[in-house]
């Protein structure tokens, strides 16, 4: 065979093998349930992978498969490119759309049959007690859990809240869930916060909580830092975490400071942010700066002015911005709606699972509201009312009245915000018990002189 003939054999078998095996590969992947899902490279998956105990879901095309990954094309915190899933983490996929004009890959059970319901995306609409039922979304609608945060922590923001939601995230969805933390708050009680923080790491362990920040000042930017991701809106701030001692009025020093600088440092190391941004946003003289590697996008902290970008002067108490916050990666991403949202965690659109949150928020936002206006009238009417009628049975049993309805209040607050008020359950009890015995020894007297 001459060289020409043999070169012509040669791009012809090229040409076969490219025409039979084309880019777009069958490819076939074993789920963690043991089905397994049968498609192509580059076809357009929807997938759920477990990361840090969280079901997380992403969409994009296949670009590659190897013995122990994958590699999807996927939009994270608004950048598109290569993202790499271990098959051992993968919970279920999908295809949602072909490459290559290749049949649709499904999940199915090895053998035959119909792969089984992933119970994060097809909800239980079971209530838990005292629980509104769910709202049942389509099987291929992945939502979020809105809890609004608004008003002062210890007040309008509790940690009742965030354990009435893991309940009911839990009783009704199960696992996987995306709790969306609307934070618009100027701060408030640092061990309300701490409590808040322990039962948003317990929610961490079975879903994706996620800091939607429009105002996240002092105790609500330590709220904000204990989350998965956080993600500023345009105006956005958050910071300026500072202590004070409510006995004195006065900034916390010394000791004091230290502990707290210490414990708001366990948090950001819990979120993922470096755990010197604490001192730099609880006292003025703590410095902090950073260097960002333009192709990487690394960033490598100072707690000196030594970085190319400054955050914390020595006259400075640290508050970021969106813009800020986003360059040195304490930010996830920048975003005004819930579509802008929805994009940035890698969600078809904005869909809310339930209303739950929201509704739960606004009947504490109610309650306080009134407690604020009712309570220092019983107070008020404790001083005064019914004095004047000269009859002490009808004093000491209006006085009585009263403080049931003050115990009736403090029981309608929770233990955990009545706490802040300066009278206890016990004491107000004891009170009655008293006037009560005083009613029963004036009546037994105007017995004795009848």
């Amino acid at each position: 065979m001459n060289r020409v003939n043999l070169r012509n054999l040669i791009v012809t078998c090229i040409v076969l093998l490219l025409t039979v095996s084309p880019l777009s590969a069958a490819v076939e992947i074993k789920l963690k349930d043991g089905s397994k899902w049968r498609g192509e490279i580059a076809d357009v998956v929807e997938l759920r992978y477990m990361q840090q105990g969280v079901e997380v879901p992403v969409q994009g095309k296949l670009l590659k498969v190897e013995n122990l990954y994958v590699q999807v094309e996927a939009t994270t915190a608004g950048k598109t490119g290569p993202k790499t899933i271990f098959k051992s983490d993968i919970v279920s996929m999908k295809t949602v759309g072909t490459g290559a004009a290749a049949p649709a890959g499904t999940a199915t059970p090895s053998g035959s049959g119909p792969a089984t319901a992933n119970p994060a995306t097809t909800p239980s609409v079971t209530p838990s007690s005292g629980a509104a039922p769910a709202q049942a979304a389509p099987a291929s609608t992945i939502g979020v859990h809105v809890l609004p945060l608004e008003g002062g922590v210890g007040q309008e923001i509790r940690r009742d809240e965030f354990e009435k939601m893991l309940e009911y995230l839990d009783t009704n969805y199960g696992p996987g869930q995306i709790v969306v933390l609307l934070v618009d708050t100027n701060g408030g009680a640092v061990t309300e916060t701490e409590a808040i923080n322990k039962v948003t790491f317990e929610m961490k362990k079975r879903h994706r909580v996620v800091a939607w920040i429009h105002k996240a000042i002092s105790a609500g930017c330590a709220i904000a830092a204990a989350c998965n991701e956080v993600y500023f809106m345009t105006e956005g701030t958050a910071g300026s975490v500072t202590s004070w001692n409510p006995g004195t009025g006065k900034s916390a020093t010394g000791e004091e400071l230290e502990r707290g600088i210490a414990q708001f440092a366990r948090t950001l190391e819990a979120g993922g942010h470096y755990p010197g941004i604490s001192a730099a946003m609880k006292t003025n003289p703590a410095l902090l700066s950073y260097d960002k590697d333009p192709v990487t996008g690394d960033v490598t902290w100072h707690d000196t002015l030594e970085g190319e970008y400054d955050l914390s002067g020595p006259n400075d108490n640290l508050c970021f911005n969106s813009s800020n916050a986003l360059h040195c990666g304490f930010s996830d991403g920048t975003a005004d709606t819930g579509e802008e949202l929805a994009k940035l965690l890698n969600l078809p659109k904005w869909h809310e699972a339930s209303d739950y949150g929201r509704k739960i928020a606004k009947e504490w936002q109610q309650t306080w509201t009134e407690a604020q206006e009712e309570l220092p009238l019983i107070q008020a009417r404790l001083n005064y009312k019914n004095t004047g009628q000269g009859d002490p049975v009808i004093i000491l049993g209006t006085r009585i009245s009263l403080l049931k309805e003050l115990i009736g209040w403090l029981d309608r607050m929770g233990p955990n915000t009545s706490q802040m008020f300066s009278v206890k359950r016990e004491d107000l009890e004891r009170e009655i018990a008293e006037l009560r015995k005083q009613v029963a020894d004036i009546k037994r007297a105007q017995r004795e002189r009848n």
